[in-house]
């Protein structure tokens, strides 16, 4: 059975991990942005469909 100590560290490894795919989703959040502004509307899209698609996931 796992221990407190353990339990804990792997709750901070996966707050840790959460907080980094958070941060890389707000970076493609500025690229899409920048995108749209470069009128990439194509790319701007697909960006737009990828992070939405890992946002999910990520909320489970």
């Amino acid at each position: 059975m796992a221990s407190d100590a353990d339990t804990a560290s792997s709750r901070s490894e996966r707050e840790r991990y959460r907080l980094a795919a958070e941060a890389t989703l707000e970076q493609l959040d500025w690229c899409v942005h920048l995108l749209t502004n470069l009128r990439k509307h194509s790319e701007a899209r697909q960006l737009r469909v990828n992070v939405a698609q890992v946002r999910d996931r990520l909320d489970r």
